[in-house]
C-alpha cells in the first residue's frame, strides 16, 4: 500500500538555529498517548535538509536513516511537531546527525541518526 509521507504529514521548513535545522510535521493521530508516534515520523523526517545541504551538488543515496530515539515520557495531543536535526559528522558517505523533537516546548524524543548518503 503506498503510503504519501509529504502529503499526509506536510512536512515544512522552518529555519536554522543552534540546535540545527528546524522542520514542522502535522499529526495525524488525535488519540491520546500517540504522540512518541508521532515524534518519530517528525524525527525520521527532519534527516534529510541538514544532510542534503552539506552534500549539495553531490550524487546522493536515498537516505534511510537508522534512529535511535529515547523518549522524555510527555505526553499531549499537538497538531504538529518541530524537530531540529544538525549534522553532526559526514565520514566516508554515512552522516551522523543529532535531533530533537518538541510539543511547543516541550522535549518530547532525543536522538541520533546514521544515514548511508553517497552513491557508491
Amino acid at each position: 500500500q503506498e503510503i504519501p509521507l509529504i502529503r499526509t504529514f506536510s512536512p515544512r521548513f522552518l529555519g536554522k538555529n543552534s540546535r540545527g535545522t528546524a522542520t514542522a510535521v502535522d499529526t495525524i493521530w488525535s488519540e491520546s498517548g500517540t504522540v512518541a508516534e508521532a515524534s518519530c515520523i517528525a524525527a525520521d523526517i527532519s534527516v534529510g535538509p541538514p544532510v542534503a545541504a552539506a552534500l549539495a551538488g553531490q550524487p546522493l543515496a536515498i537516505p534511510n536513516p537508522d534512529i535511535s530515539l529515547r523518549f522524555s515520557g510527555a505526553d499531549g495531543n499537538p497538531s504538529w511537531l518541530v524537530s531540529t536535526c544538525r549534522l553532526e559528522a559526514l565520514n566516508a558517505g554515512i552522516a551522523t546527525t543529532r535531533m530533537e523533537v518538541r510539543n511547543g516546548t516541550t522535549l518530547v524524543t532525543a536522538g541520533v541518526s546514521t544515514t548511508t548518503c553517497l552513491k557508491s
